[in-house]
């Protein structure tokens, strides 16, 4: 069953679902030419739009500002309780869009990134790559930001911000990353 709530600064203008839908509700606004009638609003769902980073958002608006919000923290703000703040918020099944309650939990940096890279297995984005000087061919960027920190590096580098740059070489955003120059072997 669908249970809505108000949202958190918004509680006279906006609720969101434990399905992750957000909706205005109604109320009464000021009309006519001299704003001398009352007449209700009916509320609506909203419409989310998918960032480029693939998590859905909404505009909210309060006092003439308008807000974006990212949906999957919003929910997790009104519906899952954060005992232990938590700063980020976990899409179990790895499906940014999928904003249900069940599949939402609060998480730490590290925790997200193991489970994005151990659970499921870097959805979407798990293609072999290769380092064209040394013909060594890795499973996923990761893995070679991984061969990278331990081979070159002796552990000291973020493999995170290794492994974006290898990424960006394989979409020829950029030339070269530490050295070496990369692709996906497909």
């Amino acid at each position: 069953m669908e249970i809505w709530q108000s949202i958190p600064d918004y509680e006279s203008a906006y609720e969101v679902s434990s399905y992750g839908r957000v909706r205005s509700i109604d109320k009464l606004v000021k009309s006519g030419l001299r704003h001398n009638r009352e007449v209700e609003r009916r509320g609506k769902i909203l419409k989310q739009n998918m960032k480029r980073n693939g998590y859905m958002t909404v505009d909210l608006s309060s006092e003439n500002r308008v807000r974006t919000s990212t949906v999957h923290r919003i929910v997790a703000k009104v519906f899952i309780p954060n005992t232990e703040n938590k700063p980020q918020v976990n899409h179990k099944n790895g499906n940014k869009s999928d904003n249900r309650v069940e599949n939402l939990e609060w998480v730490t940096a590290k925790e997200n990134m193991v489970h994005r890279y151990t659970t499921l297995g870097h959805i979407g984005k798990r293609k072999p790559v290769i380092c064209i000087e040394t013909s060594e061919t890795h499973g996923s960027s990761y893995e070679a930001a991984t061969w990278l920190n331990s081979t070159r590096y002796s552990g000291s580098r973020q493999v995170m911000s290794l492994s974006r740059k290898i990424r960006q070489c394989c979409i020829n955003e950029r030339k070269i990353a530490y050295g070496f120059h990369w692709k996906y072997t497909d």
